[in-house]
């Protein structure tokens, strides 16, 4: 029943959202039950229906979220996570990951790289060290995993109570052990 309204371009990742709730337009609606406890006597009701493709777009790559680590301990202005999006074949890595800087009135989002995984092994005032795995192509084209560590870092933000900070300009990956 969903197939049909959702096979309009965002691919699988759209397929995996929970549409509790949701009746698609045109669908049949669930057949009505008694009143929860906690709902007012008199409680008006109403229904949702799915984004339309307009809708979708300006969501853009976030309905592919897969993997959200939140990186404390960085920033009172700022939210700091690092966030993976599906994408790509997942057998030959596929997690696109993101260093995300975020408030709720603006962001900036460095891509990381195109992984297997990632593992967040330790935080610190503009840095975190990841570790990766990734897929590996060997000489006779057999596929392989490979595990490895870097540092991501950027210079700390300020301590701003403004609610659009100033958010670092590059950040650096440097191989680690």
């Amino acid at each position: 029943m969903f197939g049909a309204r959702l096979a309009w371009g965002v691919g699988g990742a759209l397929a995996g959202l929970a549409l509790v709730g949701c009746v698609p337009t045109g669908g049949v609606k669930p057949a009505a039950q008694a009143a929860a406890p906690f709902v007012a006597a008199g409680s008006e009701t109403f229904e949702l229906a799915p984004l339309t493709p307009d809708e979708v777009g300006a969501l853009g790559a976030a309905l592919g979220v897969v993997k959200v680590t939140e990186v404390g301990n960085q920033s009172a202005a700022a939210a700091v996570r690092l966030i993976g999006v599906a994408g790509g074949d997942p057998a030959a890595n596929g997690l696109q990951t993101y260093l995300v800087f975020a408030t709720p009135h603006d962001g900036k989002a460095f891509a990381i790289g195109d992984f297997l995984d990632y593992r967040l092994i330790s935080a610190s005032s503009g840095r975190v060290d990841l570790e990766i795995d990734e897929t590996t192509i060997g000489a006779d084209g057999n596929l392989g995993q490979h595990t490895k560590r870097v540092i991501v870092s950027w210079s700390p933000m300020p301590a701003q109570d403004d609610p659009n900070p100033t958010f670092p300009a590059s950040v650096t990956i440097t191989p680690a052990k």
